[in-house]
């Protein structure tokens, strides 16, 4: 039997027609390169090791026209982030996210040496600023620093988070990876939904979304201000919560390119057309991408550590949902986050199955 995410629901079946359909595409239209490992967690890690070598590093600066020199500074970066890292796995949770950011800090750092040629000002990039509880610390974008240039390499618009805060309740709502366990916070609904692609060849391409909170008549009246961006893309479709797109794609590999487009996929390699988009209607997208909200949120999380680690201990010093949901988001960052940026030198997804 197949094992199905918690939020899953079978889709409404379709009344059979006495003529035979359009034929429909099977896969998940993920595409990328598929690393067959029977640890993930250490297998993603000495990948990082691999690509964090002087001469890895030197093809990357070549290949994308930087100074090869300083690849050995970005492989020291580098080395700096396996090494925080290792330490992180020894350590109690409140200190772990200090460790794990200055891992992550160091990885993008190094990185970004060969892939864009710098890592902008020594400063983070990021403000920190304390609330009334874990979930309401902040972080802002500040005007220079790595995070900005960071998220600049990655072609985010920077007017959309010039002068805004990130809470870690947003960052955590928008983490296709935290969709299971961000309902445990009692902090309203996760901004991320899934959705079932149902592609067919030569025929119309169908988005089935996943929501408990609506009926499908308020589906139909609200499904604009929800997604927006699928307006001009899509129309209401006769089926239960399922969008049909106008335009004809008509082929596995133009429906692939659809959902690398327009949507978020899974961080781990599958078989079933599950991706995920972010509602507008709930809160402000977040729109630094889910390599940048890891970051962002470890960032919160790391300044809580060492200036408020009150607020972790009352997390950790007894078993509650608050505590198992950080303990969850620090596993997947250390996880899927140097996953995300395996995959930037190539400019295709890296997964680990």
């Amino acid at each position: 039997m197949v094992s199905r995410p918690l939020w899953y629901i079978s889709p409404v079946p379709k009344k059979p027609t006495a003529r035979l359909g359009p034929i429909p595409f099977f896969g998940s239209y993920q595409r990328g390169l598929v690393f067959r490992s029977g640890n993930p967690l250490d297998d993603v890690w000495r990948r990082v090791e691999r690509l964090g070598t002087i001469d890895s590093l030197e093809k990357v600066a070549k290949a994308k026209g930087h100074d090869p020199d300083k690849a050995r500074v970005g492989a020291l970066r580098i080395r700096q982030a396996v090494e925080f890292r290792r330490l992180a796995r020894l350590s109690s949770p409140v200190t772990k996210p200090l460790l794990l950011y200055y891992s992550a800090l160091n990885l993008v750092r190094g990185l970004m040496l060969a892939f864009t040629g710098d890592f902008g000002h020594q400063s983070h990039g990021l403000r920190f600023e304390s609330g009334d509880s874990l979930l309401a610390c902040k972080a802002a974008v500040t005007k220079r620093g790595t995070f900005r240039r960071f998220i600049e390499s990655l072609h985010v618009d920077l007017t959309k988070i010039e002068k805004r805060e990130f809470s870690l309740a947003d960052v955590l709502a928008s983490l296709v990876d935290m969709i299971e366990d961000y309902p445990l916070l009692n902090a309203g609904l996760s901004s991320i939904v899934p959705l079932s692609v149902e592609g067919y060849e030569n025929g119309e391409t169908n988005l089935r979304f996943f929501l408990s909170d609506m009926g499908p008549e308020e589906f139909g009246a609200k499904w604009k201000g929800m997604f927006p961006w699928l307006e001009s893309k899509c129309e209401l479709a006769d089926d239960p919560f399922c969008l049909k797109v106008t335009e004809r794609l008509g082929t596995f590999e133009s429906v692939s390119k659809f959902c690398d487009l327009h949507f978020l996929p899974s961080n781990d390699s599958q078989d079933d057309p599950i991706w995920f988009d972010e509602r507008a209607d709930l809160r402000r997208p977040i729109e630094v991408t889910q390599r940048g909200a890891y970051l962002l949120g470890l960032f919160i999380l790391s300044n809580v550590s060492r200036y408020e680690p009150e607020f972790l201990d009352v997390g950790f010093s007894s078993p509650t949902d608050l505590g198992f949901v950080i303990a969850t988001f620090l596993e997947k960052a250390e996880r899927y986050f140097p996953q995300l940026i395996l995959g930037l030198p190539d400019n295709r997804p890296v997964y680990f199955r």
